[in-house]
């Protein structure tokens, strides 16, 4: 997210959670504001953390998130291309046999 998610309304917030951007987001702003030895109010203050039904997910929880997402994403690309066929593919710009 490009501003915190604060300024969203309720339905939007609770969409956003879902979105791996906003971890993101999130986790690198508290690297690159070098903020990473904050409190956890602080964090939440600053839109570097969220509160999610008063459990609190750090900007290092968002990097564990994040790469949560990468890993299943990798092994969802990598099952796909075990099963794909390249025998149906032509290699011929024309289309030809």
């Amino acid at each position: 997210m490009l501003f915190p998610l604060a300024f969203l309304p309720d339905a939007l917030r609770f969409i956003a959670y879902f979105n791996p951007m906003t971890y993101t987001t999130a986790f690198f702003r508290t690297i690159m504001l070098e903020k990473g030895g904050l409190t956890q109010k602080e964090w939440v203050e600053l839109g570097l953390a969220f509160e999610l039904n008063g459990f609190v997910v750090t900007p290092w929880m968002s990097g564990l998130i994040i790469t949560a997402f990468g890993v299943l994403f990798l092994f969802l690309a990598t099952n796909s291309f075990i099963r794909a066929d390249f025998n149906k593919i032509s290699r011929n710009p024309l289309g030809g046999e």
